[in-house]
Order: structure tokens, then sequence, then C-alpha cells
């Protein structure tokens, strides 16, 4: 009897074992099962949230006949895992961050780009290509960029506008209580390294426990760790100060003339977004007709005016207002674009998690 009840309690758990890895082989293979379905030839693009606009998507499936499938993530970590675990199956095109394009190309996911089938590679900005994260632009393609600097209420600072230096979040004899920080250790740490040592190459175990010091410190005086509400942080007079993307605070700027957005002297941080095709793809001549088609000028002008991302398109870069930069010659000037570095993994991905965790849990 007793040997009976083991069986069916064993049979049980290796029942609900086998239920759970189905469940999680379909989430992660859910857009290459759904494909072998899909009669209608169609394209399945992986990005974030609200990057196109459907009324673009719609009119591409027109023009060509076929079916876009928009997947989304939410953060980087989740994208590189899944797309890890998949082998990148089930998935054509991708959106992604700079920083995690050296991921995809360790784990041999990508597709050589051909540029001979980019219509618009003439246009894109020089200074966006050829960075440390691909060198030749071998597998991505940048579509546009954002600038991370700091957001301020010039009400807190006796309306006059603060010294642009990342002082204000980190040095407790500058800095004001109840500021708006970035919420991923990788931007973190790397804002952190650049104001204690500007040089993000060298960081060794001893300037990585200097970096661990800071944020630990910093954490008391700050409001809330967030990447998109850096504009209602200032705009409710809640935060004196938010480190931010310029287009989060410019959003703000619009309609408060008390908010400034400032690159800090000490260099601030470019983001791009990035095109790349995934290795395992079968679709590349229409991933290829997808790129042209989302790069095309007067395209790239709406989804500038829709998101306030800059465009990797110069033409296009040309010709929009960047006054809440300061001026053209602050963002475009090679001097000054060359002291704006790139996200990277300073160290280990591993080691950043780590830090991050016990700055957090501190």
């Amino acid at each position: 009897m007793g040997s009976s009840k083991s069986i069916s309690f064993l049979l049980a758990r290796i029942i609900i074992v086998l239920f759970c890895v189905l469940l999680i082989s379909g989430f992660l293979y859910s857009p290459y099962l759904i494909n072998l379905y899909n009669t209608k030839e169609h394209l399945t693009v992986y990005t974030w949230v609200d990057i196109f606009d459907l009324n673009d998507i719609a009119e591409f499936e027109k023009q060509t006949n076929t079916k876009i499938k928009l997947v989304y993530y939410d953060n980087c970590e989740e994208l590189v895992t899944k797309l890890e675990i998949s082998k990148g199956r089930g998935y054509d095109l991708l959106l992604l961050a700079d920083c995690n394009i050296c991921d995809l190309i360790r784990m041999d996911l990508l597709a050589p780009l051909d540029k001979s089938q980019l219509n618009f590679w003439q246009e894109i900005k020089p200074q966006l290509l050829n960075r440390s994260y691909d060198p030749e632009n071998v597998y991505s393609v940048p579509f546009s960029w954002d600038v991370y600097g700091i957001g301020v209420n010039i009400e807190k600072f006796h309306n006059q506008v603060p010294d642009n230096s990342w002082s204000l979040v980190f040095d407790r004899n500058i800095a004001k209580p109840n500021i708006g920080m970035m919420e991923d250790g990788l931007s973190s740490v790397a804002i952190a390294a650049q104001y204690l040592y500007g040089d993000l190459q060298t960081i060794d175990q001893f300037k990585l426990s200097e970096i661990k010091n800071l944020l630990t410190d910093q954490k008391n005086i700050v409001e809330v760790y967030t990447a998109i509400r850096g504009d209602y942080l200032l705009s409710s007079r809640s935060s004196p100060a938010v480190v931010s993307q310029a287009a989060c605070i410019y959003r703000a700027m619009m309609n408060d003339d008390k908010i400034k957005f400032l690159i800090p002297k000490e260099g601030g941080f470019i983001s791009t977004e990035n095109f790349v095709i995934l290795k395992a793809s079968c679709k590349q001549l229409l991933a290829y007709q997808f790129i042209n088609f989302m790069n095309q000028k007067e395209r790239v002008k709406k989804y500038v005016e829709r998101t306030l991302f800059l465009p990797a398109r110069q033409d296009v870069l040309q010709e929009i207002n960047l006054d809440y930069f300061g001026g053209r010659d602050t963002l475009l000037d090679d001097a000054n674009f060359k002291k704006i570095a790139y996200f990277k993994y300073v160290v280990p991905r591993h080691e950043i998690t780590k830090l991050w965790i016990e700055v957090k849990a501190s």
C-alpha cells in the first residue's frame, strides 16, 4: 500500500516537472513554434515596447505582403538570457542597445551584415560607427541614440543652473537629497567610474571597491532608482536632480522652463539602439527590407518627433532642434562628442551584478 502511494507521488512529481519544462520551453520557443504554422511570409522582430509606430508596421506589411510579429522584452538581462537559451531560433531581427551586442557576438548568434543591402548607410553619422562594441560594424547598424546626463530643477538651486558635474549626484557636500538615479548596475557603475576616474579602461578590484563605496554612500540621498520617471521627478518637484537620458528630460523641459538638461563635464554617456539580424533567421532579405523601410528619411523624422530620441541619420540630425542641449555645438562638435563615453562592462557582467545587489541591499 505504502509502495503504491510512493509510486503515485513520484509519478505526480514527474508530471509536474515535465509540465513546467514544457511551459518554459513554450515561452522560450513560442516565436519559432508560431512560425511553423504561419503560412504567410512573416518577420519576427524582437524589440523594446513603443519603439515602432504601428502605422509604419501596417504600411510595411501592405507594401511587402508580409506579416510583422513584434516580440517585446523588458530589460537587457532578459534579452540576452532568452536568446542564449533559444540560440536565437524563432527571431529574425533585433533592436537592442550597443552594450549587449558583444554578448551576442560572443555567442555567435548574429549574422554578418551585407552593407550593400542597406540603401542609407552613407547617411549614418560617422561618429556612431566603428565603435568598440562592434568594430567596423560587422554585425550592427545604429538606428537611434541618446545622451545620458543630469536633469535638474533650477528652483532647487536658487534659480541658477548648477555646475555641470556628476558631483550633483555624488558629492555629499554638493548633492541635495532625493535625487533620481539609474536603476541598473551597468549604468550606475559606469557613471560612478567616470566620476571617480574618468578613464573607464582600467578598473581593478581596488577601484571597483571604491565605486561600490560611492554608490552605497549615494543610496542615502536617492529618492528612487528609475530609468523612465526622471521627467516626473523633476516636474513634481520631488527631486532636485536626476540621472537620465536627454529624451526623458526634454519631455519635461517642453512644459517647464525650470528644468534643464546638463551633459556632465566629466563626459556623460551615449547609448545607441541598433538593428542586428539573427544568424538563425532564414528571412534575412526581408530583414534588410524592414531596416531600409524604417530608415527612410521622412519616417525617421516622424520617429524622432514621437520618441525625442536622436537619429543615426546625420541629415535628419542636422534638421532637428538641439537647443535643449545648450546648442548644436554642445552635442555635435567633434571635440565635445569624443568626451562622451559608451556604457560598457568595465568588469565582467557577474561582478557588476553582484556589486549592484550588494549596494541595493545595504
